[in-house]
């Protein structure tokens, strides 16, 4: 979770505009890459950290059949153009798209998929009004 001071600030801001929600996959992401880390000081200010922002959000998306019908469009369109991404990603994007969302990240690959819209939180400067419907 690096730029975490930075993604506090983003939180913070952003939790006066709307709701906060992640998907199911984030949240298992979170958890993996807490878990590989030794036992130690690092892990366990990560741990709170991820303890304090999963506190913060409104709900936690699963995948759903409409997750998975985006899922199916987004991947095959991605390999049409030969820019296949991870499947977590995929799945990430998929429920963004599926929920008509803004998805939250600083991860420039998420641009290869036209028809998401993308909020970059480590671009504070940047912050506009998310779409939530």
């Amino acid at each position: 979770m690096a730029g975490q001071g930075v993604f506090a600030s983003y939180l913070a801001r952003i939790g006066e505009r709307g709701l906060l929600l992640t998907s199911v996959i984030v949240e298992a992401e979170i958890y993996f890459s807490i878990s590989r880390l030794t036992t130690g000081k690092k892990r366990n200010n990560l741990a709170s950290v991820a303890a304090e922002v999963i506190k913060r959000l409104h709900d936690v998306l699963p995948v759903t059949r409409a997750v998975a019908a985006r899922y199916a469009q987004v991947k095959a369109d991605l390999w049409a153009h030969g820019k296949p991404m991870g499947e977590n990603d995929l799945w990430i994007a998929s429920t963004a798209l599926a929920h008509n969302l803004t998805l939250v990240t600083s991860d420039a690959t998420f641009g290869n998929i036209e028809a998401l819209v993308i909020e970059n939180w480590s671009q504070l400067s940047a912050i506009k009004p998310i779409r939530i419907r």
